[in-house]
């Protein structure tokens, strides 16, 4: 035990042997025999002899007589080639798995939006069975496309404000979101199976909150939306909807099942005073004011009577009695030397699954009536594909 080297030598020891082995491996010599020294970096402890610390001072600055930088081992060049050879083996085929990986989730997108499609089409169809009176669009997809087409005729989130005629029902909030994300925040007319209720004063006042192009009076454009509701489950079941936290099985619309079974009920209705004359209930302003507006549209010749209308057929007709009030309102209110409009107009279907939160989705679809804009009194149709 007391043969043995302290343990500084011994470290000292061990690096000689190490640098001759690494240099008996690649076939050469170390340049020379290491000293035993401090450890690079380190100076030497001040109470250390004088000559110590000036030979700690000449290693750290790799000054002659002490062993400098570390030795350079020299590789050769058919090492180097293999070097090179495994480098690009490596990158070739970390290259191979990032084009896989990236080949593979395009696959995995293109599978999903193949199945979303499917799905919406086989829900398309069936709304569309309920309503054939034009083509079903998911709400998303149709503002998609009808950005654009208003964009291109002067319709824009700075320059335009919206008016939303849609039901009260809480459900018509996707609508109402999409034509936000499109417009801004727009103008609550909302009313009891989407009636027009807000009259010309109301008008007045939404059009007061327009942007104006130019200046103070400068020109100003509006987007006009009314729209009837109503559910048809992914059975095609008609009126039935699931509500988050409702047991029992809800309908919609309520406000226009209430005036189909009032309508069928009816044997002579208002017979002393025309269907504009009828009273509006204070307790029940906007369900009695529906009621009159779709009596006035089942008494006009050509009319479907009341005995044989379901609830398609009479969301039909609320769709096409707000869509009449709409437009005469237009036409008594909005002076088109001053400002342009566009209107849609239809019926917003809640697809909705059987069960809420249910692994099936519930789905938001658009039957338009009409679409079109109206700049400096020339009209254009949009047929939104």
């Amino acid at each position: 035990r007391s043969a043995r080297p302290p343990a500084r030598a011994r470290t000292h020891t061990h690096a000689r042997v190490c640098v001759h082995v690494c240099a008996a491996a690649h076939g050469q010599r170390p340049r020379r025999d290491p000293q035993p020294r401090p450890p690079r970096g380190r100076r030497a402890h001040p109470s250390a002899p004088p000559e110590t610390r000036a030979a700690s001072a000449a290693d750290a600055a790799g000054m002659p007589g002490t062993m400098g930088p570390a030795p350079t081992l020299q590789v050769g060049a058919d090492k180097m080639a293999v070097f090179a050879a495994a480098a690009t083996f490596t990158g070739a085929a970390f290259g191979a798995a990032s084009a896989y990986a990236a080949s593979y989730a395009a696959a995995y997108a293109a599978h999903s939006r193949a199945i979303k499609t499917a799905r919406t089409t086989d829900r398309a169809a069936i709304v569309e069975r309920s309503f054939p009176y034009a083509r079903a669009h998911e709400v998303k997809d149709f503002f998609a496309k009808l950005a654009p087409e208003f964009a291109a005729r002067g319709f824009t989130r700075d320059t335009t404000i919206a008016l939303a005629a849609l039901c009260r029902d809480e459900v018509s909030a996707p609508l109402r979101e999409a034509i936000d994300s499109v417009f801004g925040d727009a103008f609550n007319a909302q009313c009891l199976g989407g009636a027009i209720m807000l009259g010309k004063i109301g008008m007045g006042a939404f059009m007061h909150h327009s942007p104006t192009e130019g200046g103070e009076n400068g020109r100003e454009r509006y987007a006009f939306f009314a729209f009837a509701h109503a559910a048809v489950d992914s059975r095609g079941q008609m009126g039935a909807i699931q509500r988050e936290g409702r047991h029992a099985c809800s309908n919609a619309c309520g406000a226009l099942i209430g005036a189909l079974g009032r309508a069928k009920g009816m044997k002579d209705p208002f017979s002393e005073c025309p269907p504009e004359c009828v009273p509006v209930d204070r307790l029940n302003p906007e369900f009695t004011f529906l009621c009159a507006r779709l009596d006035d549209a089942m008494a006009q010749p050509g009319a479907k009577p009341a005995g044989k209308m379901d609830l398609s057929d009479m969301t039909k007709l609320s769709a096409d009695v707000s869509k009449r009030d709409l437009e005469e309102l237009i036409a008594e209110t909005v002076d088109t030397d001053k400002s342009d409009y566009c209107v849609v107009t239809g019926i917003h279907v809640h697809n909705w699954a059987p069960q809420f939160g249910g692994a099936e989705p519930n789905l938001e679809f658009v039957v338009p009536t009409a679409c079109y804009s109206v700049v400096r009194g020339c009209r254009v149709d949009h047929h939104i594909y």
